[in-house]
């Protein structure tokens, strides 16, 4: 059983790509989806892929905005 998830975000000037992972070598990189720029929806999603207990580990590409 993964233990851990794997976020790529990449951060834009109103928006958010995030990207997903299963915690292994080898796990498929998938998009997930687009949420909003505001710290609200950040945790929102942090909150909805912590589930039962996983951990998160969270990268992200920063723009110039």
């Amino acid at each position: 059983m993964t233990h851990f998830i794997f976020i790529g975000l990449d951060v834009h000037k109103n928006s958010i790509d995030v990207a997903i992972a299963a915690g292994s070598r080898n796990a498929e990189v998938r998009h997930y989806g687009k949420i909003g720029g505001e710290s609200t929806e950040v945790d929102r999603l942090v909150r909805k892929l912590g589930y039962k207990k996983k951990e998160l580990r969270i990268v992200y590409e920063a723009g110039p905005c």
